[in-house]
């Protein structure tokens, strides 16, 4: 089922990108080492490509982040992104390869309170650099993953996801934002 000497997902940083994969691929779980996708340049299933950069907003500066995650069958179920399969890094996926990104939902200023926001659907959020929404690129309204504070605590933090995102995917979207400050 998996190796105990290795970790089940990985994340790896590099210049404010992030790369989140497993250990074994779905596709290749049952094939010889040496045919599998993890033997192809060290690299195992492919689930999410993240890049961080800041943008300005008015007079602010927002943490942003840009996600490219493997794409979905017509059937709804998701695309298993293995090199073996002839695919390429999600962190340069072709045109024509199956992918889905979402994005940041920018905040917008709020007036009465004379900052600028996001809302959070009813939960009880503080203020913090780290919180985020994300949305797809083809629907900017649909809100996919949120993370932020609660007002419970200084280290509380609420993470809500939906399809297409799965719970790794939010996880390591939430968990790569621990450098925003």
């Amino acid at each position: 089922l998996f190796a105990a000497s290795q970790p089940a997902m990985t994340m790896q940083y590099q210049n404010d990108t992030w790369m989140v994969g497993l250990q074994q691929c779905e596709n290749c779980v049952s094939s010889s080492p040496a045919r599998a996708c993890r033997g192809m340049d060290g690299h195992s299933q492919q689930l999410a490509f993240c890049t961080h950069a800041m943008e300005s907003l008015g007079n602010a500066k927002v943490h942003t982040l840009s996600i490219t995650l493997p794409g979905l069958y017509p059937d709804g179920s998701r695309v298993v992104w293995c090199r073996r399969m002839g695919l390429p890094s999600l962190a340069r996926p072709r045109t024509s390869d199956p992918v889905l990104k979402v994005r940041t939902k920018l905040p917008e200023w709020n007036e009465e309170r004379k900052t600028l926001c996001l809302e959070f659907k009813g939960r009880m959020v503080k203020s913090c650099a780290r919180n985020f929404q994300l949305c797809t690129e083809t629907d900017a309204a649909a809100v996919v993953c949120q993370f932020g504070l609660t007002s419970h605590g200084d280290a509380e933090f609420i993470l809500d996801y939906q399809f297409p995102m799965s719970h790794l995917q939010a996880f390591a979207a939430a968990l790569s934002t621990v450098y925003w400050s």
